[in-house]
């Protein structure tokens, strides 16, 4: 032991772990993880730790439970018991364990599995899960949903609408909306309206979206591609040999309020003469597919079509899953009432891609797509 050194410190710092009770239990206390990342000593650490600020840090592992009533405890019998090591990404694990660790309570109550977090390491945490292997599965599950909840989205399913006529119809209607809005802001003595052109969809990259998905691997895009090629068929029977029509008429927000709104969208429907339904039947019988696949985020939303022409996630080039920059609404209420109800048109569906979020088509002004199938 150095001079000057307590004897609280030498354990700590010989073996870089500490058991700390706390609330009923015990914890390792990784006080070298803690002193490589906050820089902290190895009596700041239990200090640190016994602020109940353990929980929210990802250097901890949480081990035996000292309550001796079993339904307080996450019990497992280890003659049937598997264990599974499960790495996520180290900006999830606040999430995963929750405010004073009520997520991660949540999970082994729900699923019946232990679940430990190790010290961070590297680019990758992780998560170690033990308990039968319906228990583990279970808790696996809920983990990856709340992963998956904080890593951004890649690509969407998309129906591309770039045809010309409807694209010089838009670019007037928000020419039209941007003068509707700044006579509103100077009749009411406002500032702004919230409405700038920066809001605006651009006409070349108008689209209905069939679904969302997170394909953060070349496996998981050639999957998507793969599945959108084995439609062609289905689509083609749905079908038949008519053009895949829709009609864009009439305008609403997605907010309760439309003076908040943050989109602003056209209603897509059957064209006058056409088979009531169809447009949607054929638009879930694509979604459905990617589901059947498990590569929809959100998989259980309902499939809401629209045709985006203002939203403010792309104010001032603010970037989709931006942090730190609040999304600032717009006043829709006279744009509702002075262009509500205008129709655009009727335009033919000719593709269904999977397009990259974010992406641009040097060709087409529109977004890349990994892949695409014709439509009749």
């Amino acid at each position: 032991m150095h001079a000057g050194q307590s004897a609280t410190q030498e354990p700590l710092c010989m073996h870089g772990v500490k058991l700390l009770p706390l609330n009923g239990r015990n914890y390792r206390l990784y006080t070298a993880s803690l002193h490589a990342s906050t820089g902290m000593g190895a009596d700041q650490a239990v200090v640190f730790a016994s602020n109940a600020c353990l929980m929210q840090c990802p250097a901890y592992d949480h081990t035996e439970d000292t309550h001796s009533n079993s339904d307080e405890a996450t019990s497992v019998d280890t003659a049937s018991t598997m264990e599974e090591r499960l790495e996520v990404p180290p900006n999830t694990i606040g999430m995963i364990i929750g405010r004073g660790g009520e997520t991660i309570q949540r999970i082994q109550t729900q699923s019946g599995a232990r679940v430990r977090v190790l010290p961070h390491e590297g680019t990758t945490s992780v998560v170690v899960i033990r308990g039968t292997e319906s228990a583990v599965q279970k808790a696996i599950a809920s983990i990856k949903a709340i992963v998956d909840a904080r890593l951004p989205l890649t690509h969407f399913i998309s129906l591309p609408l770039q045809d010309p006529a409807l694209c010089k119809r838009v670019a007037q209607l928000q020419t039209d909306m941007s003068a509707t809005a700044a006579a509103a802001a100077e009749h009411e003595g406002a500032e702004s309206s919230g409405v700038d052109p920066s809001i605006f969809i651009e006409p070349a990259r108008l689209h209905l979206t069939l679904g969302v998905m997170r394909l953060d691997t070349a496996e998981k895009v050639a999957q998507a591609v793969s599945v959108l090629r084995g439609l062609s068929a289905k689509v083609y029977d749905a079908l038949g040999t008519r053009t895949f029509l829709v009609q864009l008429r009439g305008l609403e927000v997605m907010q309760d309020n439309p003076d908040q709104a943050h989109v602003l969208y056209a209603d897509v429907r059957d064209p006058p003469g056409e088979e009531q339904g169809r447009v949607r039947s054929i638009c879930e019988l694509i979604n459905a597919e990617f589901k059947q696949a498990e590569l929809l985020r959100d998989e259980n939303r309902p499939l809401k079509l629209h045709l985006t022409l203002m939203n403010t996630a792309h104010r001032n080039g603010r970037q989709r899953g931006q942090k730190g920059k609040a999304r600032l609404p717009f006043r829709a209420g006279e744009l509702l009432r002075k262009h509500g109800q205008c129709d655009l048109g009727t335009y033919r569906c000719a593709t269904v891609e999977v397009a990259r979020m974010g992406s641009h088509s040097p060709t087409t002004g529109g977004y890349e797509a990994e892949g695409a199938i014709s439509l009749p």
